[in-house]
């Protein structure tokens, strides 16, 4: 009896622990002043948007970007802004649209777009700017 207990003590501790490991930090969403998310800028695409996160965070999302060093650069501002934001830029090599950039903020773990008010998901995003 005593160790049908004990299996269900350690069970129990186990379950509780996996269910507070399993739980995401916060989802990163990109912000956008409106739904032109993409401009040209000196013949290169670029993007320029906001996000809300921690410092781990940040650094995950600059080690990320590391496996797309062929296809864009990521630069992240060192410090918040006034509203507790991140500015990011994001500047492709090769010229690029809208719906790339969008498989690009997915590849970085970021699966939400807010654009001006609005907040969509990345694939929510492309059907409604079209």
């Amino acid at each position: 009896m005593k160790s049908i207990k004990y299996i269900l003590a350690v069970f129990t501790f186990i379950m509780f622990s996996c269910q507070l490991f399993s739980q995401q930090r916060t989802e990163m969403k990109a912000y956008y002043d409106s739904k032109n998310v993409i401009i040209n800028e000196d013949g290169r695409s670029v993007s320029n948007f906001k996000i809300v996160a921690d410092e781990i965070q940040v650094s995950d999302l600059k080690e990320k970007a590391k496996n797309f060093q062929s296809i864009f650069i990521l630069v992240i501002d060192e410090g918040k802004d006034e509203e507790g934001k991140y500015g990011c830029k994001i500047t492709f090599l090769q010229p690029a649209e809208s719906t790339f950039l969008i498989k690009m903020l997915g590849g970085l773990g970021i699966y939400k777009i807010v654009a001006g008010n609005e907040e969509y998901s990345l694939n929510d995003f492309i059907i409604n700017k079209k």
